[in-house]
């Protein structure tokens, strides 16, 4: 599969020489089941105006995306977390979107990568 511009491979690299495949299963599988969760509970926060939540979330976010190499996920996470520790609604309920459809790119192509070594 050819590169995809929002990951960083060599995170996935670093990964597998740290603990081989099963440690890069296991956080690809937790990061696969955790990110849905957490961004659900941004768009409640969001909803409810309580945006503390939106950057609880969206903090918990970007530390996965980080230890995966998913530089673009990362980006709209820390964009989100800062507007919600900002107070700015309108920015938060722009980015949910954006965060929501990056983490969909990031999802298909990190469940080929869940058991394979690259």
């Amino acid at each position: 599969m050819e590169k995809e511009p929002w990951l960083d491979e060599t995170a996935l690299e670093k990964l597998y020489a740290l603990g081989g495949e099963e440690l890069v299963g296991k956080m690809i599988r937790l990061f696969l089941e955790n990110v849905p969760k957490r961004i659900a509970a941004a768009t409640n926060g969001e909803k409810s105006g309580d945006l503390r939540v939106v950057e609880q979330a969206a903090h918990s976010i970007q530390s996965s995306a980080g230890n995966l190499g998913a530089s673009r996920l990362l980006a709209t996470a820390v964009d989100l977390e800062r507007a919600a520790g900002k107070q700015q609604a309108e920015q938060v309920s722009a980015l949910l979107p954006r965060l929501q459809q990056t983490f969909e790119q990031v999802k298909s192509y990190l469940e080929e990568k869940k058991e394979k070594k690259p």
